[in-house]
């Protein structure tokens, strides 16, 4: 009986992504620079390693052949070791070839198609191993898989092309309809894989045309360990509605937003935008839900988990923008989109850049909902600090903490009005009238929570400007989001309550300055309304023009501050008297005086002739 789980545990299908661990581990051992030594060697070493851990070892020192049997296949390494040996012999076989071409050899060539032949018999045995125990798409890919090698072998003997076409072409036509089904990197690896094999099919083509041959299907070279056309099908059309999809849906060839539909058309353009998709439908399916989080009692808010998945959201698609900036703009060569595909890659950059903005608007309100509820809960432990100490208490939580979370909001709503000038038609219009009211909106949240930071710091004039500005952008919203359309509930009750308190606080803020003012008022009448000029240093003073002693110096009254008397000797600062100055004159009236001609009083210089002019000087 113990052994009876364990039995039924090893019945269960085999699954094993071929097609794509293949192109993984071709990319990451040497293929890449086409260094076929290095996959080779690769592939034994994790052939031995991979005998060892299944019980397959066939001996060091004297050679046991351990065959693999359906029956005894225990786990999916099982389905690795066939596999690997393909791999090894049809890396062997690659590396002689490119060997030949520089230096032909009879010998090597013929040494080529054997490794070449070895391949595609383990390739057959792989995808009989993967018929009988493994799962619908694990028996498609070997089975596209045995046919690649089959053709590949068929090819290099030259002697049957219409079997080397068929070949081809049955595997070119499964990975093609394996591309539609399954997870974004299996789906393209499979497209990589039908690129691969085109130019195999129409060199096929070529020499069936050349010799006049016909293209009639016939038998692959090992028809015992291959899957029949009917039998193809039928998997095929189980891993379709396995998925719950079908050729023409199956593929994510489209981003909505905003009610519109944008294409993802070409290689790069959906290298960059799938995987945001996927990371989007996978984290949809999983709402988050109010449990208690993990070693305590306390519920979880669910906003947190929110939170945690804008954050994911907002990473892939910001690769994907990133990646898409290059495909809409940068020019066209290798790597790039075709310049046909220029308008709908800039349109589908255009949308990843929307749903990017959206959610960054999601996870910004979250926030400053929850740095509001923080702050009222800072204000209320407070306001009972105070009451039963009397002390007040520093927070740690600002007004302008919250304030930071709307001008965020404000700055991605007037992101979202440039993207909806660029979206255009009907759609576009009603997104900027939404992005419109929505900056309207969180400018006015922004002007409540400076105002109320600067009523704590005692600036009552210009928190009663910004509450004063607070409740006319809180007008201008309201108007706004009656000519929207699609506005959430949760934006017109907030505003409604940012417009209550702007209201109530800008009265607060008016009632505390006109107190103030009073106050301060009072404290200026009682320090500074007895000043005058002819107040001295000791307090204030009477006035006259016999108050103090030096003017009455006959009198006999004391000047000396006795019996509760100020000293009034003489007044400090001194008593303000006009003081004589002496004239000053201005030379101003130059300019008016007309200065006499006397030019009749200078004497006139005497003409002199050509002869004194050239000889006066030998006087």
């Amino acid at each position: 009986m113990p052994d009876a789980p364990q039995e039924v545990e090893s019945q269960q299908p085999l699954s094993h992504r071929l097609l794509r661990g293949i192109k993984d581990a071709q990319a990451q051992h040497g293929l890449r620079h086409n260094d076929w030594a290095r996959y080779r060697k690769y592939c034994s070493k994790r052939l031995r390693s991979t005998r060892r851990v299944a019980g397959l070892s066939q001996g060091r020192g004297k050679f046991h052949k351990r065959s693999i049997e359906a029956r005894a296949a225990k786990n999916e390494r099982w389905l690795e070791l066939p596999l690997l040996e393909a791999e090894r012999a049809w890396a062997h076989a690659m590396e002689m070839k490119a060997a030949l071409e520089t230096k032909p050899n009879a010998s090597k060539r013929a040494h080529a198609i054997r490794r070449l032949t070895k391949a595609a018999r383990s390739a057959g045995q792989l995808a009989s191993l993967a018929a009988q125990r493994g799962t619908d798409r694990t028996a498609l890919e070997a089975h596209v898989y045995a046919a690649y090698m089959t053709g590949l072998a068929l090819q290099e003997k030259q002697t049957d092309w219409p079997a080397a076409l068929d070949a081809f072409t049955r595997a070119r036509k499964l990975t093609e309809q394996l591309a539609l089904v399954g997870a974004y990197e299996e789906q393209s690896a499979c497209r990589q894989w039908a690129e691969d094999i085109q130019p195999a099919v129409r060199f096929c083509q070529y020499q069936l045309d050349r010799k006049g041959a016909p293209s009639a299907a016939t038998e692959p070279l090992f028809p015992e360990q291959a899957l029949s056309n009917q039998a193809a099908q039928d998997k095929l059309r189980t891993v379709m509605k396995d998925a719950d999809l079908t050729p023409a849906t199956s593929s994510a060839s489209a981003l909505q937003w905003r009610g519109q539909s944008f294409a993802v058309q070409g290689e790069q353009a959906a290298l960059a935008v799938q995987p945001a998709l996927e990371a989007r439908a996978k984290l949809s399916s999983a709402q988050p839900s109010s449990v208690p989080a993990a070693g305590s009692h306390e519920t979880q808010d669910p906003r947190q988990a929110r939170l945690q998945t804008l954050e994911k959201l907002i990473g892939a698609f910001s690769k994907a923008r990133t990646a898409l900036t290059g495909l809409a703009g940068g020019p066209s060569g290798p790597g790039r989109e075709t310049p046909a595909m220029g308008s709908d890659a800039a349109s589908l950059a255009l949308a990843v850049s929307g749903t990017l903005v959206d959610l960054q608007l999601e996870r910004s309100w979250l926030l400053a909902q929850l740095a509001a509820e923080r702050l009222i809960q800072a204000r209320k432990a407070n306001d009972q600090t105070v009451a039963a100490t009397g002390k007040v208490k520093k927070m740690k939580v600002h007004p302008e903490d919250v304030a930071v979370q709307y001008e965020r909001l404000a700055t991605l709503s007037q992101e979202l009005s440039e993207l909806a000038s660029r979206l255009g038609g009907q759609a576009g219009e009603a997104l900027l009238d939404e992005s419109a009211a929505k900056v309207a909106h969180f400018q006015a949240a922004r002007c409540l929570y400076a105002g109320q930071s600067y009523q704590t710091a005692g600036k009552l004039a210009e928190a009663h400007a910004l509450f004063e500005r607070a409740s006319q952008r809180c007008s201008e919203a309201t108007s706004q989001y009656e000519a929207c359309e699609h506005i959430e509930r949760e934006m017109r009750e907030q505003l409604q309550q940012v417009a209550a308190q702007a209201a109530a606080l800008r009265c607060a803020a008016h009632a505390e300055a006109v107190a103030g003012e009073a106050t301060d008022a009072e404290g200026v009448r009682k320090g500074v309304g007895g000043i005058h000029l002819a107040s001295t240093s000791s307090g204030p003073q009477t006035t006259g023009e016999s108050t103090y002693l030096l003017d009455n110096l006959s009198s006999w009254e004391s000047f000396a501050g006795h019996n509760g008397k100020h000293v009034r000797i003489y007044p400090v600062p001194p008593q303000l008297t006009s003081m004589p100055v002496r004239p000053f004159m201005l030379d101003a009236a130059l300019t008016g005086i007309q200065q006499p001609n006397l030019e009749h009083r200078i004497k006139k210089a005497e003409k002199a002739s050509t002869f004194s002019r050239l000889f006066g000087s030998w006087r």
